[in-house]
Order: C-alpha cells, then sequence, then structure tokens
C-alpha cells in the first residue's frame, strides 16, 4: 500500500476480466463502464433508518441496603448503512459538497511538507465531481483566496491544478486568518445545498491559531452545520492545536507523514462525509427516581460530548449523522442503597428516557423525533440465587464501556508522557490491555482492534519515539476511540492496517458508484 493510489482488483463489464488498476485510473476510465444507471438514486429516509435505544450493562439490579452500586450503560443512535447492492447500481442518492482547501503556505511548511500537500489536493480532485464543488485559499503571513466555490471542468480542474502546484512556503503561520476567509465563502454561498467542509491543511505551528479560529467563526454567525477536518502534516507538526480546531465543529483530524498515507486518508475521509444523512441532531437524556428510587446519580458521562443541563438531565448535539455508523455515548449511573419488598407489578422501573431530533440532508427535508427508555428489572438479596436473576451483561455495554476507559487512559498517558513520566505511562496502557484480555468480550472485533491500537499506543508513549511522533499518535487515537470518528493516523508500522483496508475499499467502491452515477446523467 506505498503507491499513491493503491492498486485493488477491478472487475471491467467490456471483457468480463479483473485488472489491477489505481481508483483514480478507474474514474477516469469510467465512460467505457457505464455501470448500469437507468433510474434516479433514491432518498435516505430517517424515520425508517435512524434508531435509539438506552442500556445498562445488566438491568437486573439486586437491592442493596448497604453499598451504592456504580453501573455503566450507553445511548446509542444507529444510522444503518446504503444498501451495498443499491451502492454498485448507482442507485445510492450522495452529498454533493463545497469543498474548502485552508492550506499553510509558512516557512515552516518548506520542503516535503509543502510537497505532500500539493500532492493531497490533486489527490481529492479524482474524487470531486458532478455537484461539487472545491475553493482554495491560501495563508502565511497573509491569506488570500486563489479560487472561489467551482465546479470541476476540464478547464477548471487544469487551473486548479496550476495553482496548486505554484503553492511556495514562505513567511509567518497564522491559521485564523486562513479559516477566516473559509467562512466567508461559507456564509456568502449563493447556494447553501451543498455541504460545506473546511479541509485545513497545515503543520499546526501557530499557538494562536486556535483562539482565533474560535473568535471568527463565532463572529461569522453561520446558521447551518459545516465541516472542519484537520490534516497534520510532518512529525512535527502541531497536533494539539489541530484537533482543538477540529473539534469546533467535530471534525476529524489527521496524521500525514509521508506520501503513501495520502490515499487512505482522502479515500476514507472523503467517503466518510459523502455518506451524511442527518443535521442539526439533539439528544437529549435523563435519569430520573422513582417511587421505589430515590437518589439515582449520574456518577460519570465519557467524551466531551455530553452537556450538563441541569441535575441528570443532559444534552448531546451532533452535526451530523454517518450512514453505517453508530454513536454510542456511555454513562455511569449510581443506584442508591435501599431495600424494600417488592410486588410483581414493582419490578420494572423507568429510570431514564432518550429522544433524538434529526433533520433530513436529503432533497425530502425530512424531521425526525424517536424516543427510548431506561426500564430496569429489582430483586431482593433473597433472590440472589433465583434462575431468573442469571446476571447476563449487555455485550454492546460492556464492550463500549471499555473503548472509552482506554480512550481516557491515552490521554492520562499522554500527560504522563509530557512529565517524562514513561514508566507510569507504560504501565497503565498495560493495566487497561489486561483489562480487555480478560474480558469475556476479547474475541469481538472492536476489541481486537483497540488492543492493537493500544500495542500501537504503547510503542508511541515510548521515550525515543513520543517527541517525533508518538505525542500526536496519542491524542488522535484518544480522540478516534472516544468520539468513534472515521480519522487516519497512519503510520506504516503503526497503523492498524486490517481496518484501513475495509474503510478504504468501501470508500472506494462508492466513489465509483458517485463517478458513474456522474457519467450516465
Amino acid at each position: 500500500m506505498g503507491n499513491i493510489l493503491q492498486n485493488i482488483p477491478y472487475f471491467n463489464k467490456n471483457d468480463n476480466s479483473f485488472q489491477d488498476k489505481s481508483l483514480a485510473e478507474q474514474i477516469s476510465d469510467l465512460h467505457t463502464d457505464t455501470g448500469g444507471y437507468n433510474q434516479a438514486p433514491a432518498d435516505y429516509f430517517l424515520e425508517h433508518n435512524i434508531n435509539i435505544t438506552m442500556k445498562l450493562l445488566n438491568n437486573k439490579i439486586v437491592m442493596d441496603n448497604k453499598n451504592k452500586q456504580i453501573i455503566p450503560g450507553v445511548v446509542s443512535v444507529e444510522a444503518k448503512d446504503f444498501d451495498a447492492e443499491q451502492v454498485k447500481k448507482d442507485k445510492v442518492r450522495y452529498l454533493p459538497l463545497d469543498l474548502i482547501f485552508v492550506i499553510d503556505t509558512s516557512g515552516s511548511m518548506f520542503g516535503q511538507k509543502i510537497e505532500l500537500v500539493k500532492k493531497s489536493i490533486l489527490q481529492v480532485l479524482h474524487f470531486i465531481q458532478g455537484d461539487d464543488r472545491v475553493s482554495l485559499v491560501e495563508f502565511n503571513s497573509q491569506a488570500q483566496v486563489l479560487l472561489e466555490l467551482t465546479q470541476l471542468t476540464k478547464k477548471s480542474k487544469k487551473q486548479i491544478e496550476n495553482k496548486v502546484k505554484e503553492l511556495q512556503a514562505n513567511g509567518n503561520t497564522f491559521i485564523g486568518l486562513g479559516m477566516q476567509k473559509a467562512f466567508d465563502i461559507i456564509k456568502k454561498r449563493k447556494n447553501s445545498q451543498n455541504l460545506a467542509c473546511i479541509f485545513l491543511l497545515s503543520d499546526g505551528e501557530d499557538n494562536s491559531g486556535f483562539p482565533q479560529t474560535q473568535q471568527y467563526m463565532q463572529q461569522s454567525q453561520i446558521k447551518y452545520p459545516f465541516c472542519i477536518d484537520c490534516f497534520g502534516f510532518g512529525d512535527d507538526h502541531d497536533s494539539a492545536t489541530l484537533i482543538k480546531i477540529n473539534q469546533l465543529q467535530q471534525g476529524t483530524f489527521n496524521f500525514i507523514r509521508d506520501i503513501s498515507q495520502i490515499d487512505d486518508a482522502f479515500t476514507i475521509i472523503l467517503a466518510g462525509i459523502k455518506t451524511f444523512v442527518a443535521q442539526n441532531v439533539k439528544i437529549s437524556v435523563n435519569f430520573g427516581n422513582t417511587d421505589l428510587m430515590k437518589g439515582i446519580t449520574v456518577s460519570k458521562t465519557y467524551g466531551s460530548e455530553w452537556k450538563k443541563i441541569k441535575n441528570n438531565q443532559y444534552e448531546i448535539q451532533l452535526n451530523h449523522l454517518m450512514a453505517g455508523r453508530s454513536k454510542d455515548f456511555v454513562f455511569e449511573l449510581q443506584m442508591p442503597q435501599f431495600e424494600m419488598k417488592l410486588s410483581d407489578q414493582q419490578r420494572y422501573q423507568i429510570i431514564g428516557s432518550a429522544q433524538i431530533k434529526a433533520n433530513s440532508l436529503n432533497s425530502s427535508k425530512e424531521q425526525i423525533t424517536k424516543k427510548a427508555e431506561l426500564i430496569v428489572q429489582l430483586f431482593l438479596n433473597t433472590e440472589l440465587n433465583k434462575k431468573n436473576l442469571q446476571k447476563k451483561k449487555d455485550e454492546k455495554v460492556a464492550i463500549n464501556h471499555l473503548r472509552v476507559m482506554a480512550g481516557e487512559a491515552m490521554g492520562t498517558v499522554q500527560t504522563l508522557a509530557d512529565k517524562h513520566e514513561f514508566k507510569n505511562s507504560q504501565n497503565l496502557l498495560s493495566e487497561i490491555i489486561n483489562k480487555i484480555k480478560n474480558s469475556k468480550y476479547k474475541n469481538n472485533p472492536t476489541l481486537v482492534n483497540l488492543l492493537k491500537d493500544l500495542d500501537n499506543c504503547q510503542q508511541a508513549a515510548q521515550r525515543s519515539n513520543y517527541s517525533n511522533f508518538g505525542r500526536g499518535y496519542l491524542m488522535n487515537a484518544q480522540q478516534v476511540t472516544i468520539g468513534q470518528q472515521v480519522a487516519c493516523n497512519y503510520d506504516y508500522k503503526y497503523a492498524n492496517r486490517d481496518y484501513i483496508l475495509a474503510e478504504q475499499n468501501c470508500g472506494q467502491e462508492r466513489f465509483r458508484s458517485i463517478n458513474r452515477y456522474y457519467q450516465n446523467k
């Protein structure tokens, strides 16, 4: 996978043969492969495809009059994926993009970094088709718009390529100025139907980059959701600044070390953005006492998405939902000390609820509201040996609880490594690794991949690696692990290649479908 574009088997319908062609070659050859398109793609209806659930690790609770109990739980929002056969038949409606490149051409980008940036932009042009538009913004000591939003034709593509190839690195770094230009482009669009997405390509070496970007974004007062995805170039890039910027809009951070990573990163990120199906997503979560159970409290929530409104009432706001993804928000409930007599009618208690509201991104302009309840079943201490009290744990809750604990550990490891406490950081990672290995669910694919990521973190947190690329790796790993984000930290020595390959192949099939659709439109 060292090539800019990975060669993968591709079935040519003209001569019934398999060929090894890069994705770019396949896209450029699509005029000879019609893909069988013969009808308009169908909309993705949220009512049928979005589900919300609320679960505890175990919904059977034994009342205890001596001890308080901490029980983890998960609020899950799942958006079903597009049907694979519909993707192959080009009958899926993908979201058109307004893609704004904000390009760091400061002196710190001189050499390999600016060359990687150029290759990255040229690579993305292979994926832009149909209703997608591209804009270029350059910044160093100042910022300027090199190209307003433009649809790709043969003429405009050549124009963009020439502008990219002419980029030179010099001057100081003022990320905020470049982002301000991007916000202005988004705000003044006459056609705001396309999803606006900013790709910030930089080494992030600007201490004022985040506060200025945040200030300019607030001043822009953009009324609709948009994306910010950050791509860090070079081992010496400032991950902290770029991660703070992408978190302003719940975007991703991606670490680009060399040319072999370009195709992986942009194929996966762009394919993910293309599958956004909902926006303005608001999840309201309430935990409550019942007549029998007083003093239920939330002892902990994991991740920055949770916002406490008041006691036992929370909100989670998401800019977008992506088809084929589950967003799982983990909490821990503290059950009070209590014991009393129970009638059969009192055994089942509703102690929480969750509600999701979302707007569709497709032409239907659909709005949905869906609800879920958290129901527990109560038992007395004297009933511990009853057969119907087999304390079966919920696998999804158990796995997600381990996931967020691992993500939290990654953040602590970074703090320890910053203080040069490398032995303590290794011990902490070993502790969470052993915890997962001792879990009954250790063979679950999510935990198998998580163990690989934690092994990678151990190598990244070694003294010899940490100042080189390890700190950026750990920051990205924590963000992706806790936030369940599709992002790329693709160092060839440390990346989880199985995950990358699966994501990339899925993305490539979708891009072939998109391009076949526009070739036959």
